[in-house]
C-alpha cells in the first residue's frame, strides 16, 4: 500500500504509542497514588460526566469490550463513585451517573493530569501545543469515520 504522506506512518503510530504509554505509565501512576483513580477509572468516570450514561456507550467510546467496562463501572460503583439506575424509559439498561463522591474523586484526578501533562506540553512553544492538540482531534475523528471501501 502506497502513501502519499511525506512521512512514514508507522513513524507517526510509534510516536503516537510511545506518548500515550509515557503519559499512562508516568503520570497515570502518580493520579493513582494521590487519588485512587487508575487511568481507566478516570476515562469511565469523564465519559459518564460527559453524558454517556450507559455502559455500552462507555465502552464504545473507550474501545474496550463491555465485560471490561462493566468490570470498572462495577468498581466505581462500589467504591460510591457512579449510581446505576434503571432507565425510565427501557428497564432492561442501566444509567449511570456520577456521584458527589465520584465528581470530587473525578476533578481531583483532573487536576493532577493537567499539571502532569502541562509540564510535558509548556516545553513546546504555546504555538504548537494548540496545533499538536488540534492534530490529535482531527486525526481522532478521521479515525473513528467508517473506512472508504
Amino acid at each position: 500500500m502506497s502513501t502519499n504522506t511525506g512521512i512514514d506512518p508507522l513513524r507517526l503510530m510509534t510516536a503516537i504509542w510511545h506518548v500515550r504509554m509515557a503519559m499512562l505509565e508516568r503520570f497515570g501512576r502518580r493520579v493513582e497514588e494521590e487519588t485512587g483513580i487508575t487511568a481507566k477509572d478516570f476515562f469511565a468516570l469523564k465519559n459518564v460526566e460527559r453524558g454517556l450514561c450507559y455502559p455500552s456507550d462507555i465502552a464504545g467510546n473507550m474501545m474496550l469490550p463491555t465485560y471490561a467496562v462493566s468490570r470498572i463501572l462495577e468498581g466505581l460503583a462500589n467504591l460510591g463513585l457512579l449510581e446505576r439506575q434503571l432507565d425510565e424509559t427501557d428497564a432492561r439498561r442501566i444509567r449511570l451517573s456520577l456521584t458527589k463522591k465520584g465528581q470530587k474523586a473525578l476533578e481531583s484526578s483532573q487536576a493532577v493530569w493537567r499539571a502532569e501533562i502541562s509540564t510535558l506540553l509548556h516545553r513546546l512553544p504555546h504555538e504548537h501545543q494548540e496545533q499538536l492538540v488540534q492534530h490529535l482531534e482531527t486525526l481522532a475523528h478521521f479515525s473513528r469515520e467508517p473506512r472508504a471501501p
